[in-house]
């Protein structure tokens, strides 16, 4: 079986190097790398640097569409396509598109510096990917905790595109980085196996914490109450970005349970308040964890 499998993978070299000698794109490795250039920019909206339906989709083969994605894969990750992949990089990089950047670090395995996560540890998983828990040694030999999403690469050219849901995500995720009650991500890219997605690590879920809490609803309805307003603020933040969720539960949401909601130094709520709120009571917050929306797999923007 591995002697077939070699011949395999050896008669299919031979056929695209056979097939790379015919095209005379590729002795211009500038040539090269403006087409691939523009067939990036073709992908996008100009407006909000989404995927254009027009040539990417989530299940191209019912479209009657090529998956564009999964053949940009393949070549830029073709070892004999190694020399262009720097000359695409600058090229996106003086256009100053963050769509650009953000198709290329899902598509380049060379983008993805895996080698900075150590300690990985399995702590969930689902139909869709795996979540880890992992170390990240900093500037300063500081050790930061995060957690990986891994979601697995389509092998098939005929299956369902998995790039078009990852991208979807990153995009929403990338889009509210900096605002408050959405969780932060990091960084993310691709290497052989699979997609990675680094978030920020949270102590737990809404669910895990509201199942721990002593005593009925209405002992702990106050508490109930300014979580639930963080969580509408959060899908403010989304609907303003022209996000929808789609999977809105409890276990979607983490909460971290050392850093309350309107602590000292946590000036994140300030753009969201106004005049007319009433303060809160110190000892109130103080039992009152601080919420991030999570899990953005299904979510969509649109524009």
């Amino acid at each position: 079986v591995g002697d077939l499998s070699c011949a395999g993978i050896v008669h299919q070299n031979v056929f695209y190097f056979e097939g790379r000698q015919q095209r005379r794109i590729y002795e211009d490795v500038e040539l090269h790398s403006l087409i691939l250039t523009l067939i990036l920019s073709l992908l996008m909206t100009p407006k909000h640097g989404l995927l254009d339906s027009r040539y990417c989709d989530q299940y191209p083969i019912m479209r009657f569409q090529r998956n564009i994605p999964f053949l940009l894969s393949v070549h830029l990750n073709h070892g004999a396509n190694k020399a262009v992949l720097p000359w695409v990089f600058q090229q996106v990089e003086n256009i100053g598109w963050i769509g650009g950047l953000r198709l290329l670090k899902l598509l380049c395995e060379s983008a993805m510096h895996r080698w900075m996560y150590t300690n990985m540890r399995i702590i969930g998983g689902g139909q869709f990917g795996t979540v880890f828990q992992s170390m990240v040694q900093l500037s300063d030999q500081s050790n930061l905790q995060v957690a990986i999403k891994q979601i697995p690469k389509q092998t098939n050219i005929k299956d369902r595109c998995v790039f078009f849901d990852v991208f979807s995500e990153i995009v929403c995720m990338d889009s509210v980085r900096f605002e408050d009650h959405v969780c932060h991500i990091y960084d993310y890219g691709v290497d052989e196996s699979g997609y990675w997605i680094v978030l920020k690590w949270y102590n737990s879920t809404l669910k895990k914490w509201r199942d721990s809490l002593a005593g009925s609803m209405n002992d702990n309805l106050p508490v109930l109450l300014a979580v639930f307003k963080q969580i509408l603020k959060a899908i403010r933040i989304l609907h303003k970005k022209d996000i929808v969720h789609y999977d809105l539960k409890c276990d979607n949401i983490m909460i971290e349970l050392n850093k309350p909601h309107g602590a000292t130094g946590a000036s994140e709520d300030a753009p969201h308040s106004t005049e007319h709120e009433e303060p809160k009571s110190s000892s109130h917050d103080e039992l009152v964890p601080r919420i991030a929306l999570v899990d953005f797999g299904e979510s969509r923007r649109f524009g």
